[in-house]
């Protein structure tokens, strides 16, 4: 099936190396650069879809232990954005090699798009460690997607702590871009996760995330109300984003072929670095509209997170932190492991837009139509 057929579109914020409300079962919104908890980036609110990308090959070899022919993965974090878009691919494009769990916190619903595919829902509680075990029980690889809690860090690895004891062989984890390399307060949870994993004796597996194109969504309203792109870059740094659809079909292929990725590190990005007047400038050709940029400072950006987009405080700043980054051009590089991955190129800023400008700007959309 054509990914750019079965795409459920929306707007929000994920978190970074969240599940997409980024990389999961943590709620709130998300952060910049790989949110969905980006890691590195924000995309959709928590349990509601994200938006698409240009993905949709099916991948080679099996990986992981076998029952009945196909491996049984375990994933956590199936009610955000990245994870129930990643367990949609595992369903259809690889289901002849999975067979899957998805940990369920009691207080989400099951994500609508995943309904009616075989999925053996167990409920599970990243600070319960006997729900963990059962979760995890007979599975041959974990996929472990972070979500927005502020002690995130501290719940992934006691995550990985209890998998390890219950006998997991293998885990791939959903992080952030330039963990390795920035001081900031995404960047100290996410290194502090694969630092533990790497140590825990499991194979392992780490995906790498940038900023998610799906952040546009967040700002809808001065788009729409004001004709305005409101964003702390201008020239003075960029970041390299890329679709919540194409990184979960990254994921999902990873954890199909996990074998052939053990002990391996990927940096997913779009296929372009992009600045704040850059996106202005693309939106303008999707919608043949002038939108004018307006450049803010990180500190007012915050303010419009916290005030308009209900984001926490902590998080907020973390992306505001983030944005300083990009700004001394530290953070956020191009690279080209989706393809290598994959097999094919990310979708470009331009290509996203105009695959969700009727969904992110309905009335606008029609306004060109007339």
């Amino acid at each position: 099936m054509n990914p750019q057929d079965r795409m459920q579109q929306t707007g929000g914020m994920s978190g970074m190396g969240g599940s997409g409300s980024a990389p999961g079962s943590g709620s709130g919104m998300g952060g910049m650069g790989g949110m969905s908890g980006t890691p590195g980036g924000m995309g959709g609110m928590s349990g509601q879809p994200g938006m698409g990308g240009m993905t949709g090959m099916t991948g080679g070899g099996m990986g992981g232990g076998m029952m009945g022919g196909k491996m049984k993965v375990f994933a956590s974090g199936a009610t955000g954005n990245v994870g129930s878009r990643t367990l949609k691919y595992l369903c259809t494009d690889f289901k002849d090699r999975v067979m899957l769990k998805a940990g369920i916190h009691a207080k989400k619903p099951f994500p609508e798009m995943l309904k009616g595919f075989n999925i053996e829902q167990v409920p599970m509680d990243y600070a319960d460690s006997k729900s963990i075990c059962e979760a995890v029980k007979g599975c041959d690889i974990v996929l472990a997607i972070p979500g927005q809690q502020e002690n995130r860090h501290q719940l992934i690895k006691n995550f990985i702590d209890n998998c390890k004891q219950c006998g997991v062989k293998q885990m791939i984890l959903f992080s952030a871009a330039d963990c390795d390399c920035l001081t900031n307060t995404i960047a100290k949870q996410f290194k502090e996760m694969e630092d533990h994993l790497k140590k825990s004796g499991m194979q392992w597996t780490i995906m790498r995330c940038n900023m998610f194109m799906d952040n546009v969504g967040m700002l809808k309203d001065p788009i729409i109300n004001r004709v305005e792109y409101p964003h702390p870059l201008n020239n003075n740094g960029s970041f390299c984003p890329i679709a919540i659809e194409d990184a979960a079909y990254a994921l999902a292929m990873v954890t199909a072929e996990c074998n052939k990725h053990a002990g391996k590190m990927y940096t997913l990005s779009g296929p372009e670095d992009l600045t704040g007047k850059k996106e202005a400038e693309g939106i303008s050709r999707a919608l043949q509209k002038d939108i004018k940029y307006i450049e803010v400072e990180p500190k007012k950006f915050k303010e419009f997170m916290t005030q308009k987009a209900s984001m926490p405080e902590w998080q907020a700043q973390a992306i505001s932190e983030m944005f300083d980054a990009a700004a001394s051009g530290k953070a956020q590089k191009k690279t080209k492991d989706f393809e290598m991955v994959t097999g094919r190129k990310p979708a470009s800023w331009e290509q996203y837009l105009n695959q969700n400008k009727q969904t992110l700007f309905p009335t606008m959309v029609g306004q060109q139509a007339r």
